[in-house]
């Protein structure tokens, strides 16, 4: 890998994985899913929160990422 397509690629996280939250949906998720797994705790739902994770992964363009061998 040069240096402008790791730069690419740093322009790419940003734009598509930062800016759409994606890394603060999942750990909404995660938090809720540790709490649930906790003993004596009450469970609280999660469906939305996975769901809206899955759907802002969904929207990531992963074909515009290419691998060289």
């Amino acid at each position: 890998m040069n240096v402008s397509e790791l730069y690419n690629l740093t322009y790419w996280i940003q734009n598509e994985i930062i800016e759409t939250q994606i890394p603060q949906k999942y750990q909404t998720l995660q938090q809720i899913l540790q709490q649930n797994a906790q003993p004596n705790q009450q469970k609280q739902r999660f469906e939305s929160q996975k769901d809206n994770l899955i759907a802002a992964i969904e929207k990531v363009p992963f074909k515009l990422i290419r691998v060289r061998v």
